[in-house]
């Protein structure tokens, strides 16, 4: 978790905290809304936050009482646009994908601790009216769709861990980390957004009062 270096001349050791690092990568299935004849759709965009907590050396999950499910680490947004390009490939059910990557994510805290990382689903201002599904893994948009997997965000996740030689993190001509061999192709929470069948709807109604002054201007 610490680097540790000697100052020249001395025998004073200073450690630094780095870490080793790694991703988390989640796959979503959106239920696009079919609009009725000559209504545009509407392209609903998706978000997610990362959170975060590790277990101090008092054998306590830090940070607690937050009110959240743990320290806010960073959010990926899919947006209105692209899901809007992705709906050029929408399957018969009018179900379109996408996977979304949180990287760069140390694996343990500064005590040693590992990190566990939870994922959830922003529904204010973004999927509201739309029930949810999700769950650990890869998992089929058909299969995903049960009771047991109702709910918008999913914990006990751990990271996998970019590619590391006597450790040191290796990175491509770009300055990026490598991921294992087959880690472009790791999911580790899948999610699945339908339409709420029973959103609530509002009916409005009125009464026009027109005001012609006696038809003084002769319009009747």
């Amino acid at each position: 978790v610490f680097d540790s270096t000697v100052q020249e001349g001395t025998y004073i050791a200073q450690n630094t905290y780095d870490p080793e690092r790694g991703f988390l990568q989640v796959k979503k299935y959106l239920q696009l809304p079919v609009g009725e004849e000559g209504e545009e759709i509407v392209y609903p965009a998706v978000q997610f936050d990362l959170y975060r907590t590790y277990v101090d050396n008092a054998g306590a999950k830090q940070p607690s009482n937050t009110g959240t499910p743990g320290e806010h680490v960073a959010t990926q947004t899919w947006t209105s646009a692209q899901v809007e390009d992705a709906a050029q490939n929408a399957d018969a059910e009018g179900i379109v994908s996408t996977i979304l990557t949180f990287e760069n994510l140390p694996l343990y805290a500064p005590n040693g601790s590992p990190y566990t990382y939870t994922i959830v689903e922003v529904k204010e201002g973004f999927l509201e009216g739309y029930d949810t599904w999700a769950a650990q893994d890869d998992v089929k948009a058909e299969t995903l769709k049960t009771e047991a997997n109702r709910g918008y965000q999913v914990s006990d996740l751990t990271p996998t861990k970019y590619q590391y030689e006597n450790g040191q993190l290796q990175t491509d001509a770009n300055g990026q980390p490598l991921k294992p061999e087959d880690g472009e192709n790791r999911v580790h929470a899948t999610f699945l957004n339908e339409r709420d069948s029973d959103h609530a709807t509002l009916t409005l109604t009125g009464k026009k009062v027109w005001a012609d002054f006696d038809n003084a201007l002769g319009l009747r």
